[in-house]
């Protein structure tokens, strides 16, 4: 049923050896085992052009990719299973919310899922991951093919798994707004109707708890590394900056790209997150100002337990429960990030104080 949505996903997939199937299980492996011993191979025996300072840096940078393969390609040969039932469920309350008329919205909102399945795979992988690093190959002093296939094939493999994310939190959030707008549309209060849809409505928030758990390793991996690059980045350019630690131009435009780039992702990653979760929550509003006939104890207890659920469990994205994808996150992420960037920066300076003495 959502072939044709996820269809620029698997594409890659396929390509780049990491398609959710067992039939594949062997070309991943072998995919995956060949890009390691090459990156292994140029890390150790090709890799020169490292400026010093950076060296940690990029470092991180290489292994870090390396490792985000290898753990997607887990997930998906252990929890390919996981993925089909989260799709199937997702079927289910499909047919319920035809069933109570709304197909028409369902077709429309379809159809913007393969839309925006199209445009995020283009503007992160073609855009982002092979024009972005074509450009940092091509400002290197000796350009290699190998540098662009190290380290872009985990980076495209990464974020074609974050877009598999971005697409299916899309589809569950337009489907709560289905739910919603026909509940803020019955001024009359209808048992039915409002049994079943409070009933997708718990059927997708058990959807949201697979997605999420399934998604958990990549997500905590994900901010802890794209944070340590960025900060790392973000040093290493304001150093350059006061310092002059480095006279390679070239190399801070890459540096400059990679923060830009790492920045996106994690805004996008949490802005969706957020947007999910506000559209689920968003539903307790509407069921406290419906109607109700609260002489009616049956009628009334069909709001108010789903109410008290609600509101005693907030619906929220999470990393392995250590923190929340939500704005929260972003503000406090960019404090966290200006903190460490002013006390290195000031360590820096007080160690070229010393040195000048």
């Amino acid at each position: 049923m959502y072939e044709q949505i996820f269809k620029p996903l698997d594409t890659i997939s396929k390509i780049f050896g990491t398609y959710q199937s067992k039939v594949r299980i062997f070309q991943c492996l072998i995919s995956t085992t060949g890009i390691v011993l090459l990156s292994l191979y140029y890390f150790f025996y090709k890799l020169t052009e490292i400026v010093s300072t950076a060296y940690s840096l990029v470092v991180l940078r290489y292994f870090s990719h390396l490792i985000a393969l290898v753990l997607i390609v887990i997930i998906n040969l252990f929890q390919f299973g996981d993925v089909q039932n989260v799709l199937t469920n997702l079927e289910l309350v499909d047919l319920e919310l035809i069933r109570l008329g709304q197909n028409r919205g369902l077709i429309k909102i379809n159809k913007s899922h393969k839309n925006w399945a199209r445009i995020l795979t283009f503007v992160f992988n073609v855009g982002a991951n092979i024009c972005g690093l074509t450009f940092s190959v091509l400002l290197r002093k000796h350009p290699e093919i190998i540098h662009l296939i190290v380290l872009g094939y985990p980076r495209i493999v990464l974020c074609n798994f974050s877009t598999t994310f971005f697409v299916l939190s899309m589809m569950i959030q337009d489907r709560f707004t289905i739910i919603n707008t026909v509940l803020k549309k019955k001024n009359n209060f209808d048992s039915s109707i409002i049994t079943r849809l409070v009933q997708a409505h718990s059927n997708l928030i058990k959807i949201i708890d697979k997605v999420n758990t399934i998604f958990n390793p990549v997500i905590i991996f994900f901010f802890a590394i794209d944070f340590i690059l960025i900060v790392g980045d973000l040093y290493i350019i304001s150093s350059t900056i006061l310092f002059t630690i480095t006279s390679n131009n070239k190399f801070m435009a890459s540096l400059i790209k990679n923060c830009l780039f790492y920045t996106t992702e994690l805004i996008y990653f949490t802005i969706r997150s957020a947007k999910l979760c506000r559209e689920a929550n968003r539903t307790v509003k509407i069921l406290t100002a419906l109607p109700v006939p609260f002489s009616d104890e049956k009628k009334r207890n069909l709001i108010i337990f789903p109410v008290m659920r609600l509101l005693q469990n907030r619906i929220k994205i999470t990393a392995f429960g250590f923190f929340s994808l939500d704005y929260e996150l972003l503000f406090s992420m960019c404090g966290t990030a200006c903190s460490y960037l002013f006390i290195m920066l000031q360590i820096n300076t007080e160690n070229l104080e010393q040195k000048s003495l």
